[in-house]
């Protein structure tokens, strides 16, 4: 808080209120906070303090896309066929299918025809609420920024919905990409589907797709991603995702 001192004149026998605003920040953990301040009556200070309940939360805009033309010979779970998708081919750098709906998201102020604004746990993304996905290779595309207090060479560890067991094969995929760069696909074999990355200082972009591999209609689950350092694997401290914040 930058303001830290204020004096206001008060009439006798009418009600106060004290307001502190809390910047945007990542809070070591959940729960009740206590704030400390002092209340000064002419030459008397008085101790105070007030509790607010904390809680981290990550920003996040989404939005679907469905298979609209045959699929193609040779394309895996998100290979080929035509898609029903506004905008251009891809942009360079970002290698998913719908890298250009992404790159339009992160220079809109607010949520664009067919986006939805939506709030999970930090470090979570739910991709449900981008609406059915009626055939294979429809896709949900979440996306959000990453703000990073220093630079940082980072590992994402991503952690996917279970499988149901009687499953022949799986029903979807997720890639995830940070600042362009492929660093997830769990298309690929365990051993392959991890890269590094590189966080900088201040803002970075985040992208993930659900890729449905489903004939019949299906929906995006809950997907958590952890930021940690690529040498220690510890998590990164002090990192936030806000897609509401540039």
């Amino acid at each position: 808080m930058v303001e830290t001192r204020r004096s206001v004149t008060l009439a006798a026998g009418c009600d106060g209120q004290v307001v502190f605003p809390v910047p945007c920040q990542n809070f070591p953990q959940d729960g009740a906070c206590v704030v400390p301040y002092r209340l000064t009556i002419g030459n008397t200070a008085v101790p105070c303090e007030t509790a607010a309940e904390v809680a981290n939360i990550g920003r996040w805009w989404l939005i679907s896309r469905s298979k609209a033309g045959p699929k193609m010979a040779g394309g895996g779970g998100g290979g080929g066929g035509d898609l029903d998708m506004d905008g251009g081919g891809e942009v360079a750098g970002l290698e998913g299918l719908f890298s250009a709906n992404a790159a339009e998201a992160f220079a809109l102020a607010a949520p664009g025809k067919g986006w939805k604004a939506v709030t999970n746990k930090v470090g979570q993304v739910d991709f449900a609420p981008a609406g059915a996905l009626p055939t294979r290779e429809s896709i949900a595309v979440a996306v959000t920024r990453a703000f990073a207090a220093a630079d940082a060479d980072a590992a994402v560890a991503v952690k996917l919905p279970a499988i149901p067991k009687e499953a022949t094969s799986d029903p979807f995929f997720v890639r995830v990409y940070i600042n362009d760069k492929p660093v997830f696909d769990s298309s690929l074999p365990p051993r392959d589907r991890n890269k590094p990355c590189r966080l900088r200082k201040g803002m970075n972009t985040v992208v993930a797709e659900w890729h449905s591999c489903e004939f019949a209609e299906s929906k995006g689950g809950v997907v958590t991603l952890q930021f940690n350092d690529a040498r220690g694997g510890k998590p990164l401290p002090e990192l936030f995702l806000d897609m509401n914040r540039k």
